[in-house]
């Protein structure tokens, strides 16, 4: 039982890997948001994003939280994929 806990586990965090690669190999700012959201939509996160306001905020519009905003992407993920 303790085995298929941690194959499950390790499945889910390679799930969550691989979505957040889809973001993190982003390196032009204008398509980040973009690229985000379709990886969003993919998962069926959207309305979990929408409900978090994840869009919402001044970081978007601004380059500079260009990491910032991958991480906080990476977050979304392992607290929304179960």
């Amino acid at each position: 039982m303790n085995t298929e806990k941690n194959t499950n586990k390790q499945k889910r965090d390679l799930f969550i890997q691989n979505a957040f690669e889809e973001v993190n190999k982003i390196s032009d700012f204008s398509k980040l948001y973009i690229r985000v959201f379709c990886v969003l939509a993919k998962l069926g996160l959207q309305l979990d994003a929408k409900r978090e306001n994840f869009f919402g905020n001044e970081y978007w519009g601004n380059p500079e939280y260009m990491e910032k905003l991958k991480l906080d992407t990476k977050d979304f993920l392992t607290r929304h994929i179960k």
